[in-house]
């Protein structure tokens, strides 16, 4: 694994994680219009295609917790394959990739929470990094 990897799948939890998000709010956009739809629902026949059915929208309303749901549990074992890796590294560098790449806090953040100026903890990600990649990894 090079540093690039290393950073790459690092950052894939949290690019993930936004993923999950939009996803979630897909799901209550969908759920407030079938609850509009439901709501000016009359007994005045409509073109046929006019309009997807309520089962049906409620079909789709399903596939998209399904998937929800998946990507969910795909993301904590990302997670708790991440943490576990970096349970390994030692300290100071074990906060820096957590909070990073776990939190997802900036830099400059980092190094206020820390009490270390900015290029130092730009230092010690480097080597948190270069640690990183040398851990096992026992989940493959």
């Amino acid at each position: 694994m090079t540093e690039k990897e290393a950073i790459a799948d690092l950052k894939s939890y949290l690019h993930n994680l936004l993923y999950l998000k939009q996803k979630e709010d897909d799901i209550k956009e969908f759920r407030c219009k079938i609850e509009k739809t439901t709501k000016v629902l009359s007994d005045m026949p409509h073109a046929k295609g006019f309009r997807s059915s309520l089962e049906d929208q409620i079909a789709k309303l399903i596939e998209l917790e399904n998937e929800h749901r998946e990507i969910f549990i795909f993301i904590n074992q990302k997670r708790l394959q991440i943490e576990k890796k970096i349970s390994q590294i030692p300290q100071p560098k074990r906060n820096v990739l957590y909070l990073r790449y776990i939190k997802g806090y900036t830099v400059e953040k980092i190094a206020e929470l820390m009490n270390y100026s900015y290029i130092q903890i730009i230092r010690i990600h480097k080597e948190a990094i270069s640690d990183y990649i040398k851990t096992k990894d026992d989940t493959q």
